[in-house]
């Protein structure tokens, strides 16, 4: 599993490649940095893929979905870095050390939160900041069901529901990180239960919300 730690306004997830389990894609609300330091992985977003090769880095803006594949051998090492860092809204490659942007998300101050593209912005809205049914929505705004969820689809490249469960999640990543229970985390968010939030929380980040929680500062 990725083990997860924080430093300063960074968060640091390190896992190697025998261990890196298989993924859903994802997005976070703040950029992530990711670089190979043994090994080469594969970097999936709904763009196209990217080969990232040791000694490599890759930038992935704030709401990019994004998954990672080992593309070779069970000793590669993989490390991420997550913080308020804007470098643009595309994927693109890191020069430069890992230490080298490190210390650059730990000197940037945390920040609002920035979710991807004005048009996936807007969509999230809908289903973030919007109590109800995604049919209640889509009917507030004079739409089939069918119909918004097949402009969300084309706008944000995964269908409406799935959105707002990885939105929940990465509530859930906050709530974590503060100290949160993951029984009282799952409640608040509208799981079923702990173990509901730890199957979908695992399948997303790549651990278990307990093991996430302790690995706070």
């Amino acid at each position: 599993m990725w083990a997860y730690r924080r430093q300063e306004n960074v968060e640091i997830a390190r896992c190697r490649s025998a261990d890196v389990p298989d993924i859903r894609l994802h997005f976070h609300e703040t950029a992530q940095l990711s670089f190979v330091t043994a090994g080469r992985r594969c970097l999936e977003t709904p763009d196209g893929s990217f080969d990232i090769a040791p000694g490599q880095g890759l930038y992935i803006p704030p709401g990019v979905l994004h998954r990672f594949r080992t593309t070779t051998g069970p000793d590669g090492w993989c490390v991420n870095l997550y913080g308020d860092l804007d470098l643009g809204p595309q994927v693109r490659s890191l020069a430069g050390t890992l230490e080298h942007w490190q210390a650059a998300c730990e000197a940037v101050p945390q920040a609002g939160v920035a979710t991807g593209s004005d048009a996936s912005r807007s969509f999230g809205a809908c289903l973030t900041g919007t109590p109800g049914t995604i049919g209640d929505i889509a009917r507030g705004l004079g739409q089939s069901r069918e119909y918004f969820t097949r402009r969300f689809v084309k706008t944000a490249g995964i269908p409406p529901h799935t959105y707002r469960l990885l939105a929940r999640l990465n509530h859930a990543r906050r709530a974590l990180r503060a100290g949160g229970d993951p029984a009282s985390v799952a409640a608040e968010l509208g799981f079923v239960d702990q173990s509901h939030l730890g199957r979908h929380f695992r399948r997303t980040f790549g651990t278990t919300p307990g093991t996430y929680r302790k690995s706070r500062s």
